[in-house]
């Protein structure tokens, strides 16, 4: 105790410079939001579940999915064939799939006809040929209730993305898309990839809300219990300098921010405000007495040498509890 405050300029010198470069490299850290990875990969389900992945990229298909009363009007038909074409200049998108572009395999008097169900540069646009168009997909197997509803008030688009591509953007450009491009049906999206990128949003937007939410109980609770400014102050600079240290860390050293560990800056506000409130408690105690006695400087000694013990064992409990999950959690 007397080591940090004869030296106490060079230790708050220190830690501000090491917080000031930890900092820095926040901005830098990276969000895991492929809840998959957390899974254990000697888990058999979890192997399987890969394999199908791998074997059929079901991993790396996003689907769009359009609902009107009737899908078999030209305007829809329409606005399918324009978001075709714009999804597949989507760097990342090996093909897409929809019934502006799908092959039909058909009987014919020569034998077996491949050819497109509807021609994607002379759209049908008579009630006619709607009509019929409409009478020979619901007729096929290949294309209700796979690609057309059963009552052809819906129907998907597929998009399979090539390996190793970037998920998550993606799946945002194509949200881009449909959002610019002012359909009249309702939009539905489904696949891995906007599930990653509603999980990505979903850490961020957690960071964003619980941090001041926690920030202003904890407030609070240190108001009410010393009615001072430095009961307040103090106790949220250390934890505060606790969160920037952590997440720096974790962007230095490649660790990804994951739905899960996305709470971590709200324990430390939590957990580690208590080290604080043992501190500024005691050194109020001492103040008091120093007030007394006139040696202010000695009672802060004493209030720090008194602290130092029980705080460092609070926090090594604590660093044992934690550690329990490294044993004892099923999720990696």
């Amino acid at each position: 105790s007397n080591c940090v405050i004869r030296y106490r300029k060079y230790v708050i010198l220190g830690t501000i410079i090491v917080t000031l470069i930890l900092g820095y490299f926040i901005r830098f850290i990276k969000i895991n939001p492929d809840f998959t990875s957390y899974l254990p990969k000697s888990d058999p389900v979890v192997r399987l579940f890969d394999k199908i992945g791998e074997e059929y990229g079901g991993n790396l298909i996003a689907l769009v999915a359009l609902e009107t009363d009737d899908i078999f009007k030209a305007e829809v038909i329409s606005d399918i064939n324009n978001l075709t074409r714009e999804f597949k200049i989507i760097d990342g998108a090996s093909y897409v799939t929809s019934i502006t572009n799908i092959l039909d395999i058909r009987t014919g008097d020569e034998g077996i006809e491949i050819s497109r169900l509807i021609d994607e540069y002379d759209l049908p646009d008579t009630d006619a040929e709607l009509r019929d168009l409409k009478t020979y997909a619901l007729s096929k197997e290949m294309y209700r209730g796979r690609l057309i509803s059963d009552d052809a008030t819906a129907t998907l688009i597929i998009c399979r993305l090539a390996p190793d591509s970037d998920e998550i953007r993606i799946a945002q450009e194509i949200k881009n898309i449909v959002q610019q491009s002012d359909i009249r049906s309702k939009v539905f999206f489904g696949g891995v990839p906007f599930i990653l990128l509603e999980v990505s949003n979903l850490i961020i937007n957690d960071l964003l809300l619980l941090l001041p939410i926690v920030a202003l109980v904890i407030i609070a609770t240190l108001w009410f219990s010393f009615r001072s400014l430095h009961g307040i102050l103090l106790p949220l600079v250390a934890v505060g300098i606790s969160a920037i240290w952590t997440m720096g860390l974790m962007s230095m050293t490649g660790v990804s921010v994951s739905i899960i560990s996305d709470i971590i800056p709200v324990i430390l506000f939590a957990v580690g405000s208590a080290y604080g409130i043992h501190v500024v408690s005691r050194l109020d105690e001492r103040t008091d007495i120093a007030a007394q006695e006139g040696s202010l400087h000695m009672q802060y000694r004493r209030s720090l040498a008194a602290v130092i013990i029980p705080v460092a064992l609070a926090a090594i409990t604590t660093l044992i509890g934690f550690l329990s999950f490294v044993f004892g959690s099923y999720l990696t």
